[in-house]
C-alpha cells in the first residue's frame, strides 16, 4: 500500500490498543519507540490488516 495509508493504519492501530489493551501492554514508561510501547500486539494487529515487517540484514560492502 501507499505509505500514507499504512502510516494511518499503524497510528489507528496503535491507539486501538491504548483505548482497549492498555493492561496486556508492556509496563514500560517514557519516550518509546512502537515496537516497545506496543510490543507483539500491534505487530499482530497490523499482520491481520495486511501489514508485514522484515528483518534485513545489511551485509559489508563487498560481501555478496
Amino acid at each position: 500500500g501507499d505509505a500514507y495509508a499504512e502510516t494511518a493504519k499503524m497510528a489507528a492501530e496503535s491507539a486501538i490498543l491504548l483505548a482497549t489493551r492498555r493492561e496486556s501492554l508492556p509496563s514500560f514508561s517514557g519516550v518509546l519507540t512502537p515496537a516497545v510501547a506496543f510490543g507483539k500486539e500491534l505487530v499482530d494487529r497490523l499482520d491481520s490488516r495486511g501489514i508485514r515487517f522484515e528483518i534485513v540484514r545489511r551485509l559489508r560492502e563487498g560481501i555478496q
